[in-house]
């Protein structure tokens, strides 16, 4: 006899992204001038998720590295105030 019922774990399962998925998400954050959160909201999901995301390709090479300005992202910010 099963001791939780058949299904009960399957909500529990992670949700995986694409590379494709993360890489947009960080470039919103890096390239576009977003925050985290905004980024977050916009993408769904965890503002954590994509402050991972940004240091695993910042890492990689394919993200600039930190404190490099990105013009496009200054250039998104100002317009956006």
């Amino acid at each position: 006899m099963a001791l939780f019922p058949k299904g009960v774990f399957d909500m529990a399962k992670r949700k995986r992204y694409d590379k494709e998925f993360k890489l947009g998400a960080a470039r919103l954050v890096i390239e576009q001038g977003y925050t985290r959160a905004e980024a977050a909201r916009q993408s769904g999901v965890a503002a954590w998720s994509i402050g991972r995301w940004i240091e695993h390709f910042r890492t990689n090479g394919e993200l600039p590295p930190d404190g490099k300005p990105v013009p496009e992202a200054e250039e998104m910010q100002a317009l956006r105030k």
